[in-house]
């Protein structure tokens, strides 16, 4: 595969995570139209949110093993498509007018966004060399951040002028083509086209699986993504007990995710081709979203609301620094593995998430600030102790 073929798949697969990171993180924004929702059917405003903001979190997580298997299996040209039609599809779910549909719609699409950061992982392992996996990693999250940035203030004013149904429309719309762009530019068939199968896979799961570093990576990075449950879910709460109005808090979260889409391909770039370390950059993650969380409690508690801009920045630099974590995560197993290794690494970072974004639609922003240090806590810890230097 030339280099003009590459560059064109690793575009498609970008433009592809920024669709899902924006179904992820738009729940913020999105709040109000999930409220409306739950006073019209009678449903509790917190229970629904609640319900809304996990269900994508946990069916991501669950998925994430049968994902990876297939990935590896069979590729990305084949696994791609299907799940990308099946994201239009659920998208579409949502936007039938019903609590249950929104709610099964939502699931549905966490299910099939699994496969885009992954098929991404697993293509860069084939494609490229260990120069450039943190950096493939940081333009991921950079184009997911710049697509979170558009769900904040630009998709308010989106929505007041053309509402939810029609960003549902949009968003089905999207998937379809780029399920179809993956087809058309991705080569990959599988180790099946190797004349190995789905038990070879497995295999190859279950030894990830007895590994204590294959743990300890999405502990470790665990810590960063209090940041994204932030954003996706408990973050216009915090800002609402500051009395900041929803226009101003948006434009926060917007801060927010430009912070992480200018900071995060820097740090992967510099992992790669400078420090040639990935360790560092997890364990100096932790350390900062602990301080991110205690200056969150500060501001709080003194109702400093002109101290915001500082946390997003902080906040933003927190999680940027994780950049290594999904690379650490794929790395000691080899490119035949890498989409099953990612899987194993989601499944345990984005269940923990959904249980973090439920935990956060029940207790006060204060609570969540303390629980989202102690996980910082937890991932210095594991990162220190239990991770070990993967780069080569």
């Amino acid at each position: 595969m030339n280099n003009e073929k590459k560059i064109l798949l690793i575009m498609v697969l970008l433009s592809a995570y920024a669709l899902v990171y924006f179904h992820r993180t738009m729940t913020g924004v999105i709040k109000e139209q999930i409220d409306f929702f739950a006073k019209y059917y009678g449903f509790r405003e917190d229970l629904l949110a609640a319900v809304f903001f996990s269900a994508y979190f946990y069916s991501y997580a669950f998925i994430q093993p049968v994902t990876g298997v297939l990935l590896d299996t069979y590729g990305v040209k084949k696994t791609c498509l299907l799940f990308l039609i099946g994201m239009s599809i659920s998208t579409l779910i949502m936007a039938i007018p019903s609590p249950i549909a929104l709610i099964v719609g939502r699931a549905l699409t966490g299910v099939f966004a699994s496969v885009v950061f992954a098929s991404a992982q697993r293509t860069a392992s084939l494609m490229l060399g260990s120069n450039r996996q943190a950096t493939v990693t940081g333009l991921l999250l950079m184009i997911g951040n710049i697509s979170t940035a558009i769900g904040t203030y630009p998709l308010l004013l989106f929505l007041k002028r053309h509402g939810l149904l029609e960003l549902f429309y949009l968003l089905s719309l999207i998937a379809l083509i780029m399920g179809i762009m993956t087809y058309v530019f991705s080569p990959d068939k599988g180790i099946k086209s190797k004349g190995l199968g789905l038990f070879d896979v497995y295999r190859g799961f279950r030894k990830i699986a007895k590994d204590p570093h294959a743990w300890a990576v999405p502990i470790g990075a665990l810590g960063a993504n209090t940041v994204l449950a932030f954003q996706g879910g408990w973050g216009q709460i915090y800002f609402k007990n500051l009395g900041v109005d929803k226009a101003e808090m948006s434009i926060y979260l917007m801060y927010l995710a430009l912070t992480i889409a200018v900071l995060i391909p820097l740090l992967g770039y510099l992992s790669d081709t400078v420090v040639k370390k990935r360790k560092p950059f997890l364990v100096i993650s932790n350390i900062a979203v602990v301080l991110s969380w205690a200056l969150a409690v500060v501001i709080l508690y003194n109702n400093r609301s002109d101290l915001s801009l500082y946390l997003v920045i902080l906040l933003g630099v927190s999680f940027s620094m994780h950049v290594t974590a999904p690379t650490m995560a794929k790395e000691p197993y080899g490119a035949d593995y890498a989409a099953v290794s990612t899987g194993f690494f989601n499944v345990i970072l984005f269940t923990s998430i959904a249980v973090i974004l439920q935990i956060s639609q029940l207790v006060k922003p204060a609570e969540m600030c303390i629980i989202s240090m102690i996980i910082g806590l937890i991932g210095l810890t594991a990162s220190l102790l239990l991770t070990r230097e993967t780069y080569k």
